[in-house]
């Protein structure tokens, strides 16, 4: 029997896996077997920092993002 190949599980792996199904599940999820998933408590000091960008730059939000730079595509008409 093959066991897990993440430091400290000592759980059997299926077929051929290098990992059990936790750490599978993990690797899925968040791309390495390792990583733990982020919790809102740990994003909560970030949300006023993103609200604040938000307003701040409300004018440059989905569906005119390039009107800060003056930019228009063909596809806009142009404004006298």
């Amino acid at each position: 029997m093959r066991y897990c190949q993440s430091p400290g599980c000592s759980r059997p792996v299926s077929g051929w896996s290098l990992h059990c199904n936790a750490h599978k599940s993990r690797a899925r999820r968040h791309g390495d077997p390792q990583q733990e998933g982020v919790t809102k408590a740990q994003l909560k000091p970030y949300l006023e920092v993103v609200r604040r960008r938000i307003t701040k730059n409300a004018d440059t939000l989905p569906g005119r993002p390039w009107k800060a730079t003056g930019w228009r595509s063909s596809s806009t008409p142009m404004q006298s």
